[in-house]
């Protein structure tokens, strides 16, 4: 028999008789097509042929490196990437992103509520008429009164917090009302106070396939501590309610914050609106808990029944759902036999109108009445959606698929304030444009139609402001000397006289340490010391804006404002937080205008440097149009003026600089009315004066007012900086400025708010009497037996 062909090879090589195949380029060569099956003998002959030949054919037998790369099911030649693979690979990588963004961009199209347009509308204008601030106050002084809000306290962010905490306490302090407090439970409150448990509720709250699903929370209660007055021993407190957070995700989530400049800070897997939605149910259930429980009554009580809640005093856009779910709660009569009265306060009008909540949050924490009293199936629980989405759908307040809760709030409450009298009068007649305005106007008018809608100019708190007191600078040796505290206190001019006819009597301290302006100073070389101001920045007047750095606080006029700044010599602080204003802009105005910028927008920085700049600023800079006047009151109380348009809540406070005479051929000068005497053997100066302004105003719509009103300040302060004495009675009047508007005051805030519950209270609505006698019968009869358990 005849030798293999050269090409083949044995299969015993490959301990099988597979045809492996190998590729080489273009060529693919069998190494085994056929397999070959040889006798004994033939094997023999073959063995000795090979050997004959092996020295001239041994390029036929493999080698074993051909062998291992044989027995791979490919070569290494075939697993070398080309350009082209990474090219493909590349592409349906970017196909696969592209894929991704679409769907998720897509699925985000279809959940985000597009902006709308509001037809502007015209209304009519009416008169304006405030409460009789000259009557005296008949609410009754067991009457009781919670406050809803999401800040309070040591829960305090801003206007809001401070006005709450402020008029919580005065109200406390002044004996008229019982008053109470409900807020979230903020995870960092749980090392401040001391805790028990005061409820443990229920509320529905609807799932994915909008079937309700019972949220349990627990309800805590504290006591809020504060001092009757800065300088008194004494203390007072307050209750405090805590609504804890849901045992369900994502409600379990709620209300966690590492500090008060985080709670308002987003929070994983639990959307804003739903938090701010949870809390207001929780509250309304609270109430609605409070004025039917028996559990904390006492015995020996008298057996009638008593409302548990007189008034529910909501504040701020965040809470204005709770004021429909109580008002739905005491259409059904779920309040007790003498329901609450509701009142809501717009505190910051130009944020607040513009908070809204898409109607599928607000459909998701929709009460059905009838799931009271009767199980619903699927079909009418959906067909009660369909009409309660109808309904909210035709409510003024709601637009473009979304609720606008300052209007909701206006709607539901029985009186309605807000923070400001001038506002208030500005608004009904129409002067002032508020935005998102056809939100509420409706409602708002009509109430004001009614007498139901009034401005309470609020004032401040110094219990934890003042820079007489304050623990900073009382650490430091920067606290504003008592020498000028009872120099302030000794006025009876009031700050807010257009034409004084009695001077101010300001008799000075034989000390310098007796001066505010040393301490101000003094404040001033600490910042130099720590680095923040330079040597120059200690001889010339410091500006400083607080707050955030929002379009409406005027963040858009800084840079217009740092021209004028830096041409007069002045150093601009921008203190706060970041907004709506890009914050790049104002890195790159300080990098424009070093020497005279200075930003600090940190929270570490607001809580490190806060006090001590607003003890060493000359001037309060408050531009654009602020909710509140809380910010220009403490500068006032800090011994500095303020530079502001003076719109809104700000009309009420600040007093405009004396109108400038024009003299030929010289500069234009104050016409000041201020005369210095000197006490011939002590030589202590005493200085009698008729000026009363505390502002310098300008127009931001007029392109040259704001450089004016900043050389009219440059040009004052450079001549009360030549004598010591006319510089004290420039701090002095400013803080007595800020002083006059304390909380307390006669006829102010506190008092104007008490007026304003005895008149929601007049019209204070029962059930009928039929469910009265039963709900007071039932009432009897439980009190009887817990005191027979008790015998």
């Amino acid at each position: 028999m005849a030798p293999p062909p050269p090409n083949s090879v044995d299969g015993s090589f490959f301990g099988n008789t597979s045809c492996p195949t190998y590729r080489r380029g273009s060529l693919t060569t069998s190494l085994m097509a056929v397999p070959m099956h040889y006798s004994h003998s033939h094997s023999h002959n073959n063995h000795n042929h090979n050997h004959n030949h092996s020295k001239t054919q041994t390029h036929r037998q493999p080698s074993a490196s051909l062998i291992s790369r044989l027995r791979q099911p490919f070569f290494r030649s075939d697993k070398r990437w080309r350009w082209w693979h990474a090219l493909a690979a590349l592409l349906v990588f970017l196909g696969l992103v592209e894929l991704v963004a679409l769907m998720t961009g897509w699925a985000l199209l279809q959940d985000d509520i597009q902006p709308g347009r509001i037809a502007v509308r015209q209304y009519p204008a009416m008169s304006y008429r405030h409460l009789n601030t000259s009557a005296p106050i008949n609410l009754s002084s067991d009457t009781v009164v919670f406050h809803i809000t999401e800040e309070f306290g040591l829960a305090n962010t801003g206007s809001l917090g401070a006005a709450v905490t402020a008029l919580a306490a005065a109200q406390q302090k002044s004996g008229l009302a019982q008053v109470s407090v409900v807020m979230p439970f903020y995870s960092f409150l749980k090392n401040k106070y001391t805790l028990k448990r005061s409820a443990d509720l229920i509320i529905d709250i609807r799932d994915k396939d909008n079937r309700p699903v019972p949220i349990e929370f627990r309800v805590w209660k504290t006591e809020h501590v504060f001092a009757t007055s800065p300088n008194a021993t004494s203390t007072t407190s307050i209750p405090l309610y805590l609504i804890g957070p849901g045992n369900r995700p994502p409600f379990s989530q709620a209300f966690r914050a590492k500090n008060a400049l985080h709670i308002n800070s987003p929070q994983k897997g639990l959307p804003r609106e739903w938090r701010d939605q949870y809390f207001g149910k929780a509250a309304a259930a609270f109430v609605a808990h409070r004025t039917s429980a028996m559990d904390e009554v006492s015995l020996f009580a008298p057996m009638e029944t008593v409302a548990r809640v007189d008034v529910v005093h909501l504040h701020g856009a965040t809470t204005a759902y709770a004021a429909k779910h109580m008002r739905d709660r005491r259409d059904t009569n779920q309040l007790g036999p003498k329901p609450p009265v509701f009142v809501y306060t717009l505190h910051e009008y130009n944020r607040e109108l513009q908070h809204a909540h898409s109607i599928n949050s607000v459909q998701k924490f929709l009460d059905d009445p009838a799931l009271f009293v009767n199980a619903r199936t699927s079909n009418q629980n959906k067909a009660f959606l369909q009409r309660a989405r109808q309904v909210i759908e035709s409510q003024s307040y709601t637009h473009n698929q979304r609720v606008f809760l300052s209007g909701l709030a206006v709607a539901s409450a029985d009186m309605v304030t807000v923070a400001s009298q001038s506002m208030a009068s500005d608004m009904v007649q129409g002067i002032l444009d508020v935005p998102m305005k056809e939100m509420m106007m409706d409602s708002l008018l009509l109430k004001a139609q009614n007498r139901r809608f009034f401005g309470v100019s609020h004032g401040i708190n110094f219990d934890n402001v003042s820079p007489f007191t304050h623990p900073k600078l009382i650490q430091r040796g920067l606290s504003f000397p008592n020498h000028a505290l009872n120099l302030i206190q000794q006025q009876s001019v009031p700050a807010r006289q257009t034409a004084p006819t009695q001077r101010s009597q300001w008799t000075l301290g034989a000390s310098p340490n007796d001066f505010v302006s040393t301490s101000k100073d003094r404040a001033k070389r600490f910042l130099v010391r720590r680095k923040l101001l330079s040597e120059e920045d200690s001889k010339r007047p410091m500006v400083l804006f607080t707050g955030t750095f929002h379009y409406s606080n005027g963040a858009a006029s800084f840079e217009e404002a740092a021209i004028y700044f830096q041409k007069y010599n002045m150093r601009l602080v921008l203190l706060g937080q970041p907004g709506d204003y890009p914050f790049e802009k104002l890195e790159a105005l300080q990098a424009k205008y070093p020497e005279t910028v200075l930003i600090l927008a940190t929270p570490k920085e607001y809580r490190q440097w806060s006090v001590l700049c607003r003890a060493a600023a000359d001037v309060l800079f408050v531009p654009g149009h602020p909710g509140t006047s809380l910010s220009a009151i403490e500068g006032m109380l800090y011994g500095a003026s303020v530079l502001s348009t003076g719109s809104g809540s700000l009309r009420d406070i600040l007093i405009d600089r004396p109108v400038w005479k024009e003299e030929q051929n010289q500069e234009n000068e104050f016409k000041r009315d201020i005369r210095i005497m000197r006490n011939k053997e002590t030589k202590i100066p005493t200085v009698a004066s008729l000026e009363h302004f505390n502002a310098y105003l300008f127009d931001d719509k007029t392109k040259t007012s704001l450089e004016k009103a900043i050389f009219d300040l440059s040009n004052d302060l450079a001549k009360t900086t030549e004598s010591k004495a006319l510089r004290e009675e420039y701090c002095l009047r400013m803080i007595h400025s800020a002083m006059a508007l304390d909380w307390e005051r006669p006829q102010g805030p506190m008092e104007e708010y008490m007026q304003v519950y005895e008149v929601a209270l007049l019209d204070r609505k029962l059930p009928s009497l039929t469910q009265h006698v039963v709900e007071e019968e039932e009432f009897v009869l439980n009190r009887l037996m817990l005191q027979d358990q008790q015998l």
